[in-house]
């Protein structure tokens, strides 16, 4: 449901099932790019994203998806990229957190152009009061993906970019439901409408973590 108004805004072909479906697009001057329909949670993340670093060798990942906020400031539909991201273990141990961060772990195409934000990845969804106040004293936002896709681009040396928006704050599922289709779209707008800076090089990034060709 996230990706079905960035997949009808693009020509796409489906190139892959298995672990996840893969669409490719040639619908800029670049050189094409994929689309991945990643799933949800931690564990299945790392694997489709694994699956497609070793099998199509992407040169950079953008994750991109709805997340909760666990700020009051931030409205549903606000968009922001992440310059850092931590898995969080259903213990809540905030001291044993380890962040990645931007620019070291992450790329951050469109400095300057929209705000930052610290996002945190657990393998289920918040939806509690208690557990959304201990998340908020570290992170801006939360979702299930994000730190599983930063943590193994990092292993493999790949740029990884993030934008997110926000669909909710954090705190009931049926708010979710109601939001996901426009704020999916509005994120979809977003992207396409930025998509040349967001595949063109971190040249910063890129300095810090050369790859032969």
């Amino acid at each position: 449901m996230e990706a079905e108004p960035f997949l009808a805004l693009h020509t796409v072909r489906e190139i892959a099932r298995a672990p996840s479906l893969i669409y490719e697009s040639h619908g800029i001057p670049h050189e094409r790019f994929l689309i991945m329909i990643s799933g949800m949670g931690l564990s299945a993340v790392a694997t489709s994203i694994e699956h497609l670093i070793n099998n199509f060798s992407p040169t950079r990942i953008i994750n991109c998806g709805v997340a909760g906020s666990l700020s009051n400031a931030f409205s549903v539909g606000d968009i922001f990229q992440i310059s850092a991201v931590a898995e969080v273990g259903r213990s809540l141990d905030l001291a044993a957190i380890n962040f990645l961060h931007a620019p070291e772990h992450l790329a951050l195409p469109l400095a300057g152009r929209i705000d930052d934000a610290h996002l945190v990845s657990l393998e289920s969804p918040v939806f509690d009061v208690a557990r959304r106040t201990q998340l908020g004293k570290i992170a801006e936002l939360v979702d299930m993906e994000g730190a599983a896709i930063a943590r193994v681009c990092s292993r493999h040396g790949r740029p990884c970019a993030m934008l997110k928006v926000v669909s909710d704050h954090a705190d009931d599922r049926d708010t979710l439901l109601r939001n996901l289709t426009h704020t999916s779209r509005r994120l979809a707008d977003f992207i396409s409408y930025y998509l040349e800076p967001l595949l063109q090089p971190d040249s910063y990034y890129e300095a810090k973590h050369p790859r032969s060709a």
